[in-house]
């Protein structure tokens, strides 16, 4: 909640949106049919934002790798920013309608294509 209220109107220039993927308990594929799911077992994103000038981390979710979860991230991530930014993100589908929808004529945004080919994509 601080970070909501705190962190607005900020001047970055550069920020490289990414997600982090760990684990909770056992990798998804491993996760037993009948597990409970209040356990929130299996694979879990983290999706930071990080200025590459200052370092600072405007915003970060933790979730699933779906559309829903990146839509959440770049909304947070617009509503604390105070000027056009460029702004580069991996090739997850996701991104391109989740970025124009948010952020629309304020950012030059690019896509980092990276060659993991066992990197799951978006749901």
């Amino acid at each position: 909640m601080y970070q909501d209220q705190a962190i607005r109107a900020l001047k970055l220039t550069n920020v490289q949106g990414d997600e982090i993927l760990r684990f909770i308990g056992l990798t998804a594929k491993n996760v037993p049919t009948d597990a409970n799911p209040a356990l929130c077992l299996g694979d879990r994103y983290t999706f930071t934002g990080t200025d590459r000038e200052t370092k600072l981390m405007p915003c970060l979710l933790v979730g699933n790798r779906t559309t829903q979860c990146a839509d959440d991230f770049i909304g947070v991530l617009a509503q604390r920013l105070a000027n056009p930014v460029w702004l580069t993100t991996d090739s997850g589908a996701a991104y391109p309608a989740v970025v124009a929808k948010h952020i629309g004529k304020n950012v030059d945004y690019a896509v980092i294509q990276k060659s993991d080919a066992a990197s799951p994509a978006f749901k």
